[in-house]
C-alpha cells in the first residue's frame, strides 16, 4: 500500500487484508520474561520504580 492511499483512508476504516495487532500480539514474546525480581515486586512496584514506602 502507498502512503499516498494511507492518507486517503479514514481513521476508522481499515482496508481489506490489513489486520490490525492487538497490544497481546504486539507484546507476547515478552510477556513473563522478567527475571531476577524481588518476590514482592507485583506489590511492591510503585517503591521499585518511584521510592515511594513499600507496602
Amino acid at each position: 500500500m502507498l502512503l499516498s492511499e494511507l492518507k486517503t483512508i479514514s481513521s476508522t476504516e481499515i482496508p481489506e487484508g490489513v489486520r490490525q495487532q492487538t497490544l497481546y500480539d504486539v507484546l507476547k514474546d515478552v510477556i513473563g520474561k522478567a527475571g531476577g525480581m524481588p518476590d514482592d515486586s507485583l506489590e511492591n512496584v510503585d517503591h521499585y520504580l518511584y521510592g515511594t514506602p513499600e507496602r
